[in-house]
């Protein structure tokens, strides 16, 4: 890609959200893929810092909705609700939608179109743009381009007025057996290519049930949840 397709991608945003874009020179952060820092000394880093960056944005906007916007007085619904909104598919979805793969710059061995890390590729995208528009255009541009992205999600928040995720199952689970509430403990560590994780070992008591990873330490937490809800149903 000799020329970045700036134009392009800042009509897509606002033909998707309704943000202008209006000062796009350095959009293209949002969309290095750190395999391509090795082959190309053109660039020097990748979109994870603007990830790290929009993922607590993406939190807040949805958090500030909720709060304020919701009516919802329940910590343990705020949560719960936040994360049907934010996980990982809808996210990836959205990219889709906007075709901001076509924008993500790779290295020659990985394939944004294809392949296992495609969803969580496309998620950490929407993520690193959030972070950029924050950036860039300030919070309430940010937090317009959120809303508007999500709004079939927050619309359809009645229907999951009975979603429970992982966690809240398995607390139930272990609650009607007569065991003790799951004790979650989460560290983070690196994995093989540098990417920052975290794991998370679900205990009751003394024993341990599971262990989940996840980018994120709710979805490390959740994963491990999911994994001990299998083993305490075949108990």
């Amino acid at each position: 890609m000799n020329q970045y397709p700036i134009e392009k991608l800042v009509q897509n945003i606002f033909k998707y959200s309704g943000v202008l874009i209006r000062n796009p020179e350095r959009i293209s952060d949002a969309f290095i893929h750190k395999s391509v820092l090795n082959e190309n000394p053109d660039y020097t880093g990748s979109y994870e810092r603007l990830e790290f960056l929009g993922d607590a944005v993406l939190e807040l906007v949805i958090s500030d909705y909720l709060y304020n916007d919701f009516g919802i007085e329940d910590e343990g619904e705020l949560t719960i609700k936040r994360s049907v909104i934010v996980r990982q598919s809808t996210l990836s979805n959205i990219s889709e939608n906007m075709n901001l793969e076509e924008f993500v710059v790779t290295g020659s061995g990985v394939n944004v179109l294809s392949g296992k890390e495609r969803k969580s590729i496309l998620a950490d995208v929407f993520e690193s743009l959030c972070g950029y528009i924050f950036l860039i255009e300030g919070y309430d541009q940010v937090k317009k381009f959120v809303l508007n992205c999500l709004k079939n999600e927050i619309h359809n928040l009645n229907s999951y007025n009975n979603f429970k995720d992982p966690k809240s199952l398995l607390q139930e689970k272990l609650q009607k057996i007569g065991e003790a509430l799951p004790i979650y403990n989460t560290i983070k560590i690196i994995s093989d290519d540098d990417d920052m994780i975290f794991e998370t070992k679900v205990y009751v008591k003394d024993k341990l049930l599971a262990c989940g990873k996840g980018k994120r330490k709710i979805f490390a937490e959740q994963k491990a949840a999911e994994i001990a809800l299998n083993i305490v149903g075949r108990s």
